[in-house]
């Protein structure tokens, strides 16, 4: 998720029972009272995300984290619903999430990355890994699967051998290969 859209994430868009994340709000950093507001960057950004049971117990983590929090503040909590919110229910400042972020970084002994890059990661670890490119481009809310392509292609060396070696295998190994259609 980009990080307007994990900043806008409400628990009314997080279906526990069938594992979805339904993407279609954002924080408005820009406004005033950084708002949140319906919609998200593109059009395709709105989006269905699934996930799994380890992200669901993580997302069920973080709601008993956000009980606490409301329970600490009582009547000051603002509540808005918000998956990832401050103690006090608000939404957080895309700065301090970033500042929180290098702090783990930096614990953690890895090279600093920024908050969009993780996202990155993600897609191109996914697109090596040999991830069906139409999921992945649906799961990033692009508009088409040429945009992941384009902006993921610098993974790809090497993959066109490993879909020829796959394909060659498929091939030698299915009832094709016994027909008279045989390459062999």
């Amino acid at each position: 998720m980009r990080e307007a859209e994990l900043l806008g994430l409400t628990w009314d868009e997080v279906d526990f029972e069938n594992n979805i994340i339904q993407v279609v709000r954002t924080l408005d950093n820009e406004a005033e009272d950084q708002a949140i507001t319906v919609g998200t960057k593109t059009t395709a950004g709105t989006r269905a995300i699934e996930i799994d049971d380890e992200i669901v117990e993580v997302l069920q983590a973080q709601k008993r984290i956000v009980e606490k929090y409301k329970d600490a503040a009582g009547e000051l909590y603002q509540d808005h619903n918000l998956v990832c919110p401050t103690s006090i229910g608000t939404p957080w400042n895309p700065s301090n999430l970033r500042r929180s972020l290098y702090r783990i970084i930096h614990k953690a002994g890895v090279t600093r990355v920024k908050f969009h890059e993780l996202r990155h990661s993600h897609a191109s670890i996914s697109v090596k890994s040999g991830a069906n490119i139409k999921a992945l481009s649906t799961k990033l809310g692009h508009s088409s699967i040429r945009v992941t392509l384009d902006m993921y292609s610098h993974v790809i060396p090497g993959m066109q051998r490993e879909g020829l070696a796959k394909f060659r295998d498929e091939i030698n190994n299915s009832t094709f290969a016994e027909s008279k259609w045989s390459l062999q």
